[in-house]
C-alpha cells in the first residue's frame, strides 16, 4: 500500500494503528475525526500527509512526524487536542504564504490549530517561515523557542495561544510583524522584537488583554518612532488564512 485515499477510515472506532513500511501518501481527511485514535506509527519513508488527514482526532497524543515528509497539508493535525508535544521535520519549510492548492508541497496553514494540549514544539532545521495559523488555539503552549533561521510568521501564527512571552530579539533578518499573528493571547506579557523590524501590521497584538497590568513590549527607538504602520483589514477563514 502506496497510498491510503481520502476518507478511508474517518470517524473509524480505532485506538492505534502502524501504517505500512512502503506508505507514501495519506490523502485528504483519512482519518478524519477518528475520535478515539490515540497513537499513529508512521512510516519512515512517508512523504505527504494531505489536508485534514488527522484532523479532529481528539484523543490522537503520541504521533512522530518522519523527516522523509516533504508536506504537511492544511490543518493536517488541527484539533487533535490531546496531542502534548511534536517535532518538525528537518527537511521541510512552509509551503508559499496563502496557497490552497493541495498539490503544493510544504508546510500547510493551520496544522496545529485548535490543539489546546500542545505545550512543547520543536522546529526543524529548514524552516525559514511559520505558516499561518500554524499554532492558532494552542492553550497550553506557554512558552516557545524561535530558531534564528526563522524570519517570516504569518498571519494569525500564534493567535489565541497560551504565551506568556515572545523573544524574537535573534531574529536579525525578520522586518515584519505580521497581522493578528498575537492576536487574542491574553497571557502575553512580555514581547521582544528584534532591531530589524520596520512594520507592526494590524491588529498584531488585538486582544492581549494583560498589557494594561504592566506588560512591556521591547523594541528599538528608530521603530517607535516610526510608528506602527497597518495593512489593510483582511477577514480571516479556516486555519489563519486570509480571504
Amino acid at each position: 500500500v502506496k497510498k491510503i485515499d481520502k476518507y478511508e477510515f474517518q470517524m473509524c472506532n480505532l485506538t492505534s494503528i502502524k501504517l505500512p513500511e512502503n506508505l507514501e501518501e495519506i490523502d485528504e481527511a483519512a482519518f478524519y475525526r477518528c475520535e478515539s485514535l490515540e497513537t499513529v506509527v508512521l512510516p519512515d519513508g512517508l512523504k505527504k500527509i494531505h489536508n485534514d488527514a488527522f484532523s479532529r482526532c481528539t484523543k490522537l497524543n503520541n504521533v512522530t512526524l518522519p523527516e522523509s515528509l516533504i508536506k504537511i497539508g492544511n490543518g493536517a493535525f488541527s484539533v487533535c487536542e490531546s496531542l502534548e508535544s511534536i517535532k518538525i521535520p528537518d527537511y521541510i519549510n512552509a509551503a508559499l504564504e496563502n496557497s490552497s492548492d493541495d498539490s503544493v508541497n510544504g508546510l500547510g496553514t493551520g496544522v496545529f490549530d485548535g490543539c489546546t494540549a500542545l505545550s512543547n514544539v520543536t522546529f526543524g532545521a529548514a524552516m525559514t517561515a511559520i505558516p499561518a495559523g500554524f499554532f492558532r488555539g494552542t492553550k497550553a503552549l506557554r512558552k516557545i523557542a524561535i530558531p534564528e533561521q526563522i524570519i517570516d510568521i504569518r498571519n494569525n501564527a500564534f493567535g489565541e495561544s497560551g504565551l506568556y512571552s515572545i523573544d524574537l530579539s535573534k531574529n536579525t533578518k525578520m522586518t515584519t510583524i505580521s497581522g493578528n499573528v498575537f492576536n487574542g493571547c491574553s497571557s502575553l506579557y512580555k514581547v521582544i522584537l528584534p532591531k530589524s523590524i520596520e512594520r507592526i501590521e494590524e491588529r498584531a497584538f488585538w486582544g492581549n488583554a494583560g498589557w494594561k497590568r504592566g506588560q512591556s513590549l521591547h523594541h528599538n527607538k528608530q521603530e517607535r518612532a516610526r510608528g506602527i504602520r497597518h495593512r489593510s483589514r483582511r477577514r480571516l477563514g479556516p486555519h489563519g488564512r486570509s480571504g
